[in-house]
């Protein structure tokens, strides 16, 4: 929180919990949002799309006038733009960094909670790249497989992917496999350096180890 609040230069204010007089407006608005754009629940094909209802609602928005105002809140946002600092020019990368982590002798490795299949020989050690709904797995810098995250614990997940043995592919065509098969799976590299993956998946296995 402190590398993006000093990223984008902006300064946060804790409030009590269940306090919402303490930051009325902010409660005010999120309350509109909510009972105009996600009363009843918006259907969506996935979260891309969601994004998009949601960007254009936010586009309609701007176009509204508060109660007590004689302008638009898109009309007030322009006038205010020039007494704001200028955004960072670089973004501020949001994943965290896990490495190094070990394959285990089953061809998969921990993150946080789970434990997620790979495609490499065991022993070797990999990094993970842990984004809030997403997890990738790379070795030798390459990403060698990604997952949907999962934030349970022993949750199997039926989302499970890695990547297409060249980078040519598109990147939204996957093959599946049993955790079962990790191992396996790791035989079939050219080398332990990862250099020829096969086009072969793996479905998480996530239950605790003791």
């Amino acid at each position: 929180m402190i590398a993006f609040r000093s990223h984008w230069g902006f300064k946060s204010e804790y409030c009590n919990p269940a306090s919402g007089n303490e930051k009325g407006g902010v409660e005010g608005e999120l309350g509109w949002f909510r009972r105009n754009w996600l009363v009843t629940v918006p259907e969506a094909s996935d979260l891309e799309s969601l994004n998009q209802k949601l960007l254009a609602a936010c586009a309609l928005g701007r176009e509204r006038t508060i109660i007590g105002r004689n302008i638009t809140v898109g009309q007030a946002s322009r006038m205010e733009q020039p007494y704001l600092l200028p955004l960072a020019e670089e973004r501020l990368p949001i994943d965290g960094i896990l490495y190094p982590l070990v394959v285990d002798g089953k061809g998969c490795v921990k993150v946080k909670t789970n434990w997620y299949s790979t495609p490499l020989w065991p022993g070797l050690r990999v990094t993970a790249r842990v984004w809030p709904s997403l997890i990738e797995i790379e070795h030798d810098g390459r990403c060698v497989a990604r997952y949907q995250r999962s934030y349970g614990r022993g949750q199997p997940d039926s989302e499970s992917r890695t990547l297409p043995r060249s980078s040519g592919e598109e990147a939204g065509n996957y093959a599946r496999i049993d955790s079962a098969d990790a191992v396996a799976a790791s035989r079939t590299l050219a080398g332990a350096d990862g250099s020829d993956l096969a086009q072969t998946g793996g479905a998480a296995r996530q239950e605790p180890r003791h």
